[in-house]
């Protein structure tokens, strides 16, 4: 059992110095917040922090559940303490949506649990060549049972609304039943900004043809986001196949009970897409196009989303690399932070980077009038497209910073400190000219 102590400053680093991940070798309660973020990946259109894929039991305060898509916002309106006239009238917040990473493990009726029974050879890391984050462990049961999981995750940088999970099992001291079951759940809220309140609405969700589908709408700002997810099973015995499903409120539960035998892997891979209204598709087309390009994930499967990975990021760091000398920490520092930054910049010419990137929620998701100074010049010098859609952002939102300039009796353009959709999302005078 493990115990809960506030997290102490220690001189001692986390992690070892290695110069191609990062690696937690130890499972602490204290650790885990901050590991959310250190464990977040993404591809600049969505990101996930690093929470289990399991029910956490700990304590609230230390997880922050959160999948965000760059540039999908609430809007609220700005309390002031008194009028002032031409102030911002609202503000954005980026929002957490849809959970669809849930996957829990059930041995007979013995859940899975990492503050239950014991961990053994426990291990989850960063991969930055390959843009993957693993976790391999062995449990022992409170009963005894010893089962073998390895974990893996990423959301695609070359098929931009992809995320997938693999998930392998291998009893090592029993035969018997296990359970899975894979949720996705639109019963999600904020955890910092709007956490008392419910932004999305559910406007559909269900299963057809055993794709899980679910359909959000923003209550205020008025963008859809529409899910589809598909779980797929190997190394079953199809006559040992049980399988329920279930849509119930907020959540859409499927399971699958198999017949397990001693030193035999089992695998569930699960496959989820995303489309919004931003991305151009219209309302009533989001969920065909989300089915449509769910298949074509099943399809090519994990392997080949893996491959496509490596390839992608193997281009990456041959023109965005530095090999540092005589300094392990630097050297790992460098490739962490350049692996972040590429997962929180959009790069479709109409999002940007948020100061938190898509780890979090603080600063709300808002981009600052900043970018140019602090990101581009990293993309300029080796990955001149990205900078250039950066550029094409602020030519997008330039009709809108004209006219806070002349709101402000300004000549030209007043871009915004804090924004998403171009309009200013702090209540303060402030911005920068051009």
């Amino acid at each position: 059992m493990l115990t809960y102590h506030k997290m102490k400053t220690e001189k001692e680093p986390l992690y070892d110095y290695e110069p191609w991940r990062i690696t937690e070798k130890e499972f602490k309660i204290e650790n885990n917040h901050h590991n959310e973020t250190i464990f977040s990946i993404g591809n600049g259109y969505m990101g996930l922090r690093g929470t289990l894929e399991e029910d956490y039991s700990g304590p609230q305060d230390t997880s922050t559940p959160g999948f965000y898509i760059n540039g999908i916002y609430e809007t609220e309106e700005i309390i002031y303490g008194e009028f002032a006239p031409k102030q911002p009238q609202n503000y954005q917040t980026m929002i957490n949506l849809m959970d669809w990473t849930s996957i829990n493990l059930f041995i007979e009726d013995e859940k899975f649990d990492m503050l239950k029974g014991t961990i053994r050879n426990y291990e989850r890391y960063l991969d930055f060549k390959n843009g993957l984050l693993k976790r391999n462990l062995i449990w022992i049961s409170p009963q005894g049972k010893k089962i073998e999981i390895e974990i893996e995750r990423l959301i695609s940088f070359k098929y931009k609304h992809i995320g997938a999970i693999n998930y392998k099992v291998t009893p090592l001291n029993f035969s018997g039943k296990i359970r899975f079951e894979s949720d996705l759940s639109g019963d999600v809220q904020n955890s910092h900004h709007l956490r008392e309140k419910s932004p999305l609405k559910i406007d559909q969700k269900g299963i057809k043809d055993e794709f899980a589908y679910l359909m959000v709408s923003t209550k205020n700002s008025d963008i859809s986001i529409g899910s589809t997810v598909f779980n797929k099973l190997s190394g079953i015995d199809e006559q040992s196949l049980t399988r329920r499903e279930n849509a119930i409120d907020k959540k859409i539960k499927e399971t699958y009970e198999i017949d397990v035998k001693e030193n035999k892997t089992y695998n569930l891979t699960k496959f989820a897409v995303f489309y919004t209204t931003r991305d151009e598709v219209k309302k009533e087309a989001i969920l065909s196009k989300c089915l449509e390009k769910v298949k074509e994930a099943k399809d090519m499967g994990f392997v080949k989303l893996k491959n496509a990975q490596r390839s992608y990021l193997d281009d990456y760091w041959d023109y965005s690399d530095v090999q540092i000398e005589g300094d392990k920490a630097l050297q790992q520092a460098f490739r962490f932070n350049a692996l972040q930054i590429l997962q929180s910049t959009g790069k479709d010419g109409k999002t940007n980077i948020a100061a938190k990137g898509l780890t979090g929620e603080y600063y709300e998701g808002h981009y600052f009038c900043d970018t140019e100074t602090y990101i581009i010049p990293f993309f300029l010098y080796s990955q001149p497209d990205i900078a250039k859609q950066l550029l094409n952002y602020r030519y997008e939102i330039l009709d809108s910073a004209r006219k806070n300039a002349e709101r402000m009796k300004l000549d030209g353009a007043l871009y915004r400190l804090r924004t998403i959709n171009g309009k200013e999302a702090f209540g303060n005078f402030l911005g920068s000219t051009v």
